[in-house]
């Protein structure tokens, strides 16, 4: 039998408003239907956000720079991104104990966001640096939270005492779902290890395109994601159809959360 234990709260880490690009979009499967939304946007620069675990704080954010694609730009919005909650969580089973950060990230702007990288600094109880863990989502919705979890890697996890959390988020999201790329047969699937999804994508591009992924955003409710999948290709002919295959391995006692998937296929890497 598992045992989950909350071993620490940490403080609330917000953050103040920047600028990004609208943009919702996906094909959604829930109990084995699918259903079809437009979505686009680009990537660009980055900004931090902080929590920690010992006392309330309020994070800054300072943008940094990274390298632009291609992508179609959209309307302006607002993002609003910040670590709203996050706990010290252990997982004691019969021969081992799993650790790691609950983090809650929310996007309480207007404009989706791009890729969200969450840093866990997991320390023991005199204040030493145990272990720098990450995590990622390559996307986040306006409106929505991300339910992160950040998994304790190094080694003895029963000498774990504290975590820190901060993380960066990229202001713009890549043209996400165009038209001339539709998805088709979508479908979720969990095992006992991971949960899986898969789907095809036809390249009606009229070209053949250089570079393709799809991503897997994992949900437990339209509010609410949990994890992502990715898959990628290259070369795909004009007519072509791409078979993807996406998975992700959250914790076992996690697994029963999991309520299904939105997809987003684009032709940019960031």
């Amino acid at each position: 039998m598992r045992r989950r234990e909350i071993l620490a709260l940490a403080g609330t880490g917000l953050v103040g408003s920047v600028a990004g690009c609208t943009g919702e979009g996906g094909t959604e499967t829930m109990d084995g239907s699918e259903g079809t939304e437009a979505g686009s946007g680009d990537s660009g620069s980055e900004s931090t956000t902080t929590g920690t675990t010992t006392a309330a704080s309020t994070g800054t954010m300072t943008p940094t720079a990274t390298p632009t694609t291609t992508a179609t730009s959209t309307p302006s919005g607002t993002a609003d991104v910040g670590i709203g909650k996050a706990e010290l969580v252990k997982e004691s089973g019969s021969y081992t104990t799993d650790v790691g950060a609950q983090v809650d990230v929310e996007n309480s702007g207007s404009a989706r966001v791009g890729q969200i990288e969450l840093s866990a600094k997991f320390y023991d109880d005199s204040d030493s640096l145990l272990e720098n863990s990450s995590g990622f989502l390559p996307t986040l919705g306006a409106g929505q939270m991300w339910d992160a979890y950040v998994m304790y890697l190094g080694s003895n996890p029963e000498n774990v005492a504290s975590v820190e959390v901060d993380g960066q988020y990229a202001e713009r999201v890549p043209d996400y779902n165009p038209d001339e790329l539709p998805v088709s047969g979508v479908s979720t699937e969990k095992t006992d290890m991971e949960v899986m999804t898969t789907g095809s994508v036809k390249n009606d591009t009229g070209g053949s395109v250089s570079y393709l992924e799809a991503v897997a955003i994992y949900k437990k409710d339209e509010n609410t994601v949990l994890n992502s999948g990715l898959d990628n290709v290259n070369d795909v002919p004009a007519g072509d159809n791409w078979k993807f295959e996406t998975s992700a391995m959250p914790p076992k006692w996690r697994m029963e959360e999991y309520s299904g998937a939105t997809v987003f296929v684009s032709m940019s890497n960031y």
